[in-house]
């Protein structure tokens, strides 16, 4: 792993935006019990001076309060659960923009992929990561970011 794509800028940009744009406060998860269930996960891929992938995965809950957050609805609204997963999606778009400045600089050239999203039943934390895991508490619930480090270009983008 580049020494570029740090975990640490990651999880400080993470929690600013998670608190900032969706209500969503982080605490460490360094004691945090293994979850498994319902997830929802979202990828993006990055063509930078270092091209790679993050991917966000959050239990289904946390994504469904997202959803709600982000659109000024409640979390029983079926709107709130139809958009989980685009929830999932555009908070990672928001974490990644800052990640690649935080990482590359203000002036570096780089450019972002559409998010993908799946829903999945699975467990927290990865027990297999291809890259560098970083790991929060949200409202008692374990949520995890994975930088990956690609060393290859990417066809589908938007320019910074």
């Amino acid at each position: 792993m580049s020494q570029t794509l740090r975990p640490s800028l990651l999880a400080g940009v993470t929690r600013a935006v998670l608190g900032d744009a969706a209500f969503l406060f982080c605490d460490d998860a360094d004691d945090a019990a293994k979850l498994a269930g319902r997830f929802a996960e979202a990828t993006i891929a990055f063509d930078a001076p270092c091209p790679g992938r993050v991917t966000l995965r959050l239990p289904w809950p946390l994504a469904v309060e997202a959803a709600a957050n982000l659109l000024g609805c409640e979390r029983d609204d079926p709107d709130a659960d139809q958009n989980a997963l685009p929830a999932a999606a555009e908070l990672l778009n928001m974490i990644s923009g800052p990640a690649l400045e935080a990482w590359f600089g203000a002036s570096a050239k780089w450019a972002l992929g559409v998010p993908s999203t799946r829903a999945y039943e699975g467990t927290l934390p990865t027990q297999a990561p291809t890259g560098e895991l970083v790991g929060f508490v949200v409202d008692g619930a374990r949520i995890e970011l994975e930088v990956v480090e690609t060393g290859a270009s990417h066809d589908s983008r938007a320019d910074r």
